[in-house]
């Protein structure tokens, strides 16, 4: 039983490896530039939105990179997906 679950524990590792996920507020978003300057936990992060980048509105549709300047205000609530280091994802919270 034990060797059944860390079998599955080594897979979850495996296929999830590298996956970190954040809660941050938006502190700027330069359309120009297309840098996204979030301050997680304290501490300010700078974020280059390319095209291939996910940003999700509050209902889940996908925000074009032609309109990301209109949701990305300061002082929105965002989560930041991360994968080995490379952003991946952006979702807008209510």
């Amino acid at each position: 039983m034990l060797y059944r679950f860390l079998i599955a524990l080594v897979a979850i590792l495996i296929l999830g490896g590298g996956l970190l996920a954040a809660e941050g507020v938006v502190v700027s978003y330069d359309k120009d530039s297309m840098k996204l300057i979030v301050k997680v936990a304290d501490k300010e992060k700078t974020y280059e939105l390319t095209a291939k980048i996910h940003v999700h509105d509050v209902d889940g549709s996908e925000i074009k990179p032609k309109d990301r300047s209109d949701k990305l205000k300061k002082d929105t609530k965002i989560d930041i997906e991360e994968k080995n280091g490379k952003l991946v994802e952006i979702n807008l919270k209510k």
